[in-house]
């Protein structure tokens, strides 16, 4: 298994992200520029292996959203989950 570790480069592509998508009032993955996730990241320093982005707006916490993601799992309506 392996760990997922959070970085100040990470820290960085998703603060553009929200930043972005708050001015456009938007949800979208694709940033200023239309850079995606693997872009805005390389910007930001070197990546290896998997990567994914998900976008909460309505949890106010990081455990807000992992528990609403968690709890919400499996059910056919929730068409933001892929």
């Amino acid at each position: 298994m392996t760990d997922l570790k959070r970085t100040e480069g990470l820290n960085r592509a998703a603060k553009i992200l929200a930043e972005s998508n708050g001015v456009s009032g938007k949800l979208s993955h694709v940033g200023p520029e239309d850079k995606t996730l693997q872009e805005r990241l390389s910007d930001q320093g070197k990546w290896i292996g998997k990567i994914g982005e998900c976008i909460g707006a309505q949890s106010t916490t990081g455990l807000d959203f992992v528990l609403n993601w968690l709890i919400s799992d499996g059910i056919p309506s929730r068409a933001d989950m892929h």
